[in-house]
């Protein structure tokens, strides 16, 4: 399933415009040697890095379903639309940069809540969102 949802992210966010994509399109790799995705020792999708790349999209709800990320980091890069709240999901998220995007809207209240009670590092600056303001870890 974590292929699946990491092809659906490859699609959503104009993956045949990154700068750097390496290994997304061959079918017989394994989605852990893809350019900015990492695994556990269980081949388990923890980290989705791929910032300043031209990603360009919008991300897709599915990223909820990567339920071992503990860091999505896609700063400076052309993602718009909303924020998907099954981000709130990813409870072992310690780490979440979607700054200098193009991302507008309400942050999802369950991924703010990531900050208050998992103490996950939210940066959110540089895009057009709207944030509750009394969440002080939240950096909107």
């Amino acid at each position: 399933m974590e292929r699946f949802v990491l092809s659906l992210f490859f699609e959503s966010c104009g993956g045949d415009g990154w700068n750097l994509s390496g290994g997304w399109r061959n079918p017989n790799s394994d989605a852990c040697d893809w350019f900015g995705v990492s695994c556990d020792s269980s081949n388990r999708v923890v980290s989705l890095l791929s910032q300043f790349n031209g990603l360009e999209g919008t991300l897709p709800s599915e990223i909820g379903l990567l339920n071992a990320l503990t860091r999505i980091g896609l700063q400076t890069n052309r993602l718009r639309g909303n924020i998907p709240a099954e981000i709130g999901r990813l409870t072992d998220l310690e780490f979440l940069d979607l700054r200098n995007n193009r991302l507008e809207g309400r942050v999802p209240a369950a991924v703010e809540n990531l900050a208050v009670s998992s103490g996950t590092s939210i940066l959110l600056r540089g895009n057009d969102l709207e944030c509750t303001d009394n969440i002080s870890d939240l950096d909107c």
